[in-house]
């Protein structure tokens, strides 16, 4: 992932949350290291972005594209030279002569991602700063690191440990991480035969 994304929430979305966003560098850490962790779980940048790609050439009429939700498409060039008559359908460009066969090169410029970050990925990052923020301001995580029980009666205390102990209060789940990977990742495209 690009390390110069903006983070998939902000100071704004704390306050709206009533969560703290201060002290404001421990926010912009938290923000940037959550958002980070989320796109790698997702294994996408989800917010918009702008590349090239290098493809293979197909003699389809339709190159499939393997980033989405797709945006715009700013140019296509074969081997470098300038393309036309293609259109932009479903993630995919069609073209009526095809592209090229798999021994030439494609590149696309475009635009992809969400333009609008989706509010439930907004409130999950969210969900980890503020935590991170709490825990910075009561010291909870130095404390309490993976406590799991407390008993009154003779006294216990239980700590998580292993894959189950909680070392950061930001650190995303294994679900979170699975359903994220579940949601963004690309399913399989049949685009024809060889």
């Amino acid at each position: 992932m690009a390390d110069d994304l903006e983070p998939l929430a902000s100071k704004k979305d704390l306050e709206a949350r009533g969560l703290p966003a201060e002290p404001e560098n421990l926010l912009k850490v938290l923000l940037e290291s959550v958002s980070a962790a989320v796109r790698e779980a997702a294994g996408v940048p989800i917010s918009a972005v702008s590349t090239t790609l290098t493809l293979a050439g197909t003699r389809e009429q339709f190159l499939q594209l393997p980033v989405g939700p797709v945006v715009t498409v700013d140019s296509v060039t074969i081997e470098g030279v300038p393309v036309t008559g293609w259109k932009l359908r479903d993630g995919r460009l069609w073209r009526a002569a095809g592209w090229a066969g798999q021994s030439r090169d494609v590149e696309v410029t475009l635009t992809y991602g969400y333009q609008t970050v989706p509010a439930d990925i907004v409130q999950l990052v969210c969900s980890f700063v503020g935590a991170g923020m709490i825990s910075a301001q009561d010291g909870d995580l130095v404390r309490d690191r993976g406590l799991a029980y407390t008993s009154i009666d003779d006294f216990r205390e239980g700590y998580r440990t292993g894959d189950s102990e909680i070392v950061d209060v930001t650190e995303l789940p294994d679900r979170v991480k699975n359903s994220l990977r579940a949601r963004f990742s690309g399913g399989a495209h049949v685009t024809g035969g060889y």
